[in-house]
């Protein structure tokens, strides 16, 4: 997807992680393997991206009933370790909640 913020060209592309456990692991371990991931997707998404465009991944995680409740001090963009300036990365988790007796789903900070 293709947007404009501030006038430039901001490429987001989204990355799903079904069924996300971080059960037993470090908020730092949560942190690497959501990265590590995203530098993955980065590679292959934005390897020709020019230098006056942006690239953010952003991870859509659905995680597991334990860690539902699970909340990390993320900012709302981290820049790409050892990627151009250019390109950064971004975690949410999709929930479901009830509104008025119906089941609807949204996108919070993870």
């Amino acid at each position: 997807m293709l947007v404009r913020l501030g006038g430039k060209a901001t490429h987001v592309d989204i990355e799903a992680w079904h069924r996300a456990d971080f059960g037993g692991i470090t908020d730092d371990a949560v942190i690497q393997a959501l990265e590590r991931r995203a530098d993955l997707k980065a590679g292959k998404k934005f390897a020709r991206l020019p230098a006056d465009e942006n690239g953010v991944i952003a991870e859509i995680c659905v995680v597991k009933e334990q860690d539902v409740h699970r909340c990390l001090a993320l900012p709302q963009e981290r820049h790409l370790d050892g990627r151009p300036d250019n390109l950064f990365w971004m975690a949410c988790r999709l929930v479901g909640v009830t509104i008025e007796g119906r089941l609807a789903f949204t996108v919070l900070p993870l």
